[in-house]
């Protein structure tokens, strides 16, 4: 076994990361900790952002792409 392998071992048994710590959680998850949905953060931010953003409450109002309704609420690395 390689030293590498041998240290990686080693922390991988004391749950060492090589991980940054966190930081502040983002806006979209702050405030969805607050409301009591049984969905997550991020289900209750889109929910909010549609709720907020609708002219009509219809279905397809507002209509907005994956990756602009993500940066409006906030989210990054959505993957579709």
């Amino acid at each position: 076994m390689a030293d590498a392998d041998i240290a990686q071992l080693i922390n991988d048994i004391y749950g060492v990361t090589r991980r940054p710590p966190r930081g502040q959680a983002p806006a979209t998850v702050q405030s969805g900790q607050a409301v009591q949905t049984g969905y997550s953060a991020a289900t209750n931010a889109i929910a909010r952002y549609f709720v907020d953003g609708t002219r009509n409450a219809l279905f397809g109002d507002p209509m907005r792409e994956v990756d602009e309704l993500a940066k409006a609420v906030g989210l990054r690395g959505v993957v579709c």
